[in-house]
């Protein structure tokens, strides 16, 4: 036994003792010893982590989390189709305060992803609502026409980010009965 390497147990055309390396020759014969490798699972190291896809959904009305925080009043939408959980709608009224939805995807690995936003479109959404991207660079602004497109991810563009949930992307609307914003859910997929 050599930390990894094994012998293999029994006479095996070798010249040396059983369960070991042989240490000499004989009249410069090439004898031979069967060894192995076996690895030692306390110094694999683990394996790198892979970039995947990842998609933050809204929650429910009224509801917040470490990846998901809101400003405002959100409320429930009843149209369809949407991501995972109903898609939510900025519903305050009379204030001149914006709703802001923010949602924080948890990156494993740095590199470059393209962002894309999925919301619900209708004929009382906004056709400018902000979007804030926090990526490992800065920020970037966007200005997106929610009364079209809707029920699909759409494109907000190419961003690096760093390992960790530092990053974001938040919706900002002052509400209206002809301005609501929507926010269904946030997807990043890595960049080969």
């Amino acid at each position: 036994s050599n930390g990894s390497l094994r012998s293999v147990v029994g006479s095996n055309g070798v010249y040396g003792p059983v369960g070991a390396r042989p240490t000499s020759s004989y009249q410069n014969s090439n004898y031979f010893r069967d060894i192995v490798f076996v690895a030692d699972s306390s110094s694999s190291p683990s394996p790198a982590p892979v970039a995947s896809t990842i998609t933050v959904d809204n929650l429910a009305a009224g509801a917040s989390s470490s990846a998901v925080s809101f400003t405002g009043k959100w409320c429930a939408s009843s149209l369809t189709p949407y991501y995972g959980n109903a898609s939510l709608y900025s519903c305050s009224s009379g204030t001149t305060v914006p709703d802001t939805y923010t949602l924080r995807p948890n990156v494993v690995v740095a590199q470059q992803y393209d962002v894309y936003i999925q919301y619900v479109a209708y004929s009382n959404r906004s056709k400018s609502v902000a979007v804030t991207i926090t990526h490992a660079a800065g920020t970037a602004s966007k200005t997106i026409d929610q009364s079209v497109n809707g029920s699909q991810f759409v494109l907000l563009g190419r961003y690096s980010f760093n390992v960790g949930t530092a990053g974001s992307v938040k919706i900002s609307q002052v509400s209206s009965p002809t301005a609501y914003a929507s926010i269904d859910a946030i997807r990043l997929i890595p960049v080969p």
